[in-house]
């Protein structure tokens, strides 16, 4: 993740390339891997944001929410 800078490809929240436009350092972070119903997985700090749907939302025809690493 530090090696990543302005104009890099990142996979973007359609699944598709997304060029990086900005670089925040924040310093040393620890950080979780997450792995996702359909067996994917990533890794990401506590305050990333996600947008999520869960099985439960879907059948009581909840949209989606953001939620952090950390609440999830």
């Amino acid at each position: 993740m530090g090696d990543i800078k302005i104009g890099d490809s990142v996979i973007g929240s359609d699944g598709k390339p997304t060029e990086v436009l900005g670089v925040y350092p924040q310093g040393k972070k620890k950080v979780y891997r997450l792995t996702m119903t359909d067996g994917s997985s990533t890794t990401a700090c506590a305050e990333h944001l996600w947008s999520v749907k869960t099985a439960s939302d879907k059948r009581r025809n909840k949209g989606w929410r953001i939620l952090q690493t950390q609440e999830m």
